[in-house]
């Protein structure tokens, strides 16, 4: 942020058209020094009063241009526009968008009115005990010229350590996409204002801690032209909306390197789950990874087929010991999976042929007469191993190898696969 005491109306004249020098090279990791003098130009329409200072105060988001005069081409914003712009003039469409921003309020716990654990989906007070904070929240932003749908608690609510980590979300309204970014930019500075005034703090993080939801950044998608929305025709999806569907399909491993910068935010890709976990058999490994086998058609398999990144985790507590393994996971071939299922006993072989793996069943005696069945039918003839049943692999990109030691000092070995092979480091505790 650059602050300014206006002087003279020269002096402000000369800030709203020229805008000021600022040093490229440590806003942006990819300038060089040399050629790092950037221009910060204030974009008017951004423009609104800051409500936390005591001295009026007019508050511009900027955009950043080289000193030719032309844009950076690197700058996000840019790029948005760029996009948009291109869009607009081979489509005839105008791109908007709404945002769903969730975020964590995290205070000291209360005995009174307790958080409920995974529990406070539109809550109010005293139950949702920083309802105040979002409803000035809401009030500041609706005042800094932002669109806004509704604000409410959220499910992800929970408890650890003495401290509260309560949910919440802000939703906004379908605008154009630039202004929409512009937006989120805001409601983050003024949520974290807010929560420096509260004595709290604020967090965006997509995940906090494994077992409890994490926060979503939910962006919504609309097409429109002459007012219209061009994404709904006769109360169903036009065809305009699948062809949007099927260009984000396309496009996805592109988005996904700049929308998801965090790792951990591909912890939210599955539906209705924040982290899934499994335990599971570790078949056998080897210096291509680990493999582990399943039913493709199991809840296990479509949570990996949608987000081919997973960890495994071996852990020895009488050793205070335990090795973290992050890369991706991938299908084995037909071959491996089929010579795993001829090693196994005929019995675990017909349990994996009945088994509609992760459907409702009936109850447990249907289970063993069916087993039972199956065990008479195939008592003397081979079973061929079914396409719905394989295995997968987990192809390793980090390692970290962890020792407890006393009074907390552990040792964290860290493993990480670069061009040149695994770097070795040793993290902190």
């Amino acid at each position: 942020m650059l602050n300014f005491i206006i002087t003279s109306k020269k002096h402000l004249i000369s800030i709203l058209s020229s805008g000021e020098r600022v040093d490229g090279s440590s806003l942006f990791s990819y300038i060089e020094a040399g050629m790092s003098d950037l221009y910060v130009i204030p974009r008017y329409r951004t423009a609104f009063v800051n409500p936390f200072n005591e001295i009026p105060t007019l508050e511009i988001l900027c955009s950043f241009y080289r000193a030719n005069g032309m844009p950076y081409e690197g700058a996000s914003e840019y790029v948005l526009k760029k996009a948009h712009s291109a869009f607009k003039a081979q489509t005839g469409y105008t791109f908007k968008a709404l945002t769903e921003l969730e975020y964590y309020v995290n205070s000291k716990s209360e005995s009174l009115y307790p958080l409920q654990d995974q529990r406070g989906y539109h809550q109010s007070k005293p139950f949702a005990k920083f309802e105040n904070l979002r409803l000035e929240a809401l009030d500041l932003l609706a005042r800094a010229g932002c669109k806004i749908k509704y604000g409410h608690s959220e499910v992800g609510s929970f408890t650890k350590g003495g401290e509260d980590f309560e949910q919440h979300e802000i939703e906004f309204l379908p605008v154009d996409a630039e202004d929409a970014a512009d937006q989120l930019v805001v409601a983050k500075w003024i949520l974290r204002m807010l929560s420096f005034k509260y004595g709290v703090e604020v967090s965006f993080a997509p995940k906090i801690i494994v077992g409890s939801a994490g926060s979503g950044l939910h962006i919504h998608l609309m097409l429109e032209k002459d007012g219209v929305n061009a994404m709904v025709s006769e109360g169903e999806l036009s065809e305009v909306a699948l062809k949007v569907m099927a260009g984000i399909l396309k496009l996805s491993p592109a988005l996904t390197a700049f929308g998801n910068t965090i790792p951990t935010s591909y912890l939210r890709l599955v539906p209705h789950q924040e982290a899934p976990t499994r335990i599971v058999l570790l078949r056998h490994y080897s210096d291509k990874g680990f493999a582990f086998y399943t039913n493709y058609k199991s809840r296990k398999a479509d949570e990996i087929l949608q987000n081919p990144f997973g960890t495994m985790n071996f852990f020895w507590p009488e050793l205070d010991r335990q090795i973290i393994i992050n890369g991706k996971i991938t299908k084995t071939s037909k071959d491996e999976s089929d010579a795993y299922f001829k090693s196994r006993p005929l019995k675990s072989q017909i349990s994996a042929i009945i088994s509609d793996q992760s459907k409702p069943i009936p109850s447990r005696e249907y289970l063993e007469r069916l087993f039972s069945q199956k065990v008479d039918e195939f008592s003397n003839k081979e079973i061929y191993p079914p396409d719905y049943w394989g295995g997968f692999l987990l192809e390793p990109e980090t390692l970290e190898f962890w020792q407890g030691r006393p009074h907390r000092l552990n040792d964290r070995i860290f493993y990480s696969l670069e061009k040149g092979g695994w770097k070795k480091q040793r993290l902190a505790p």
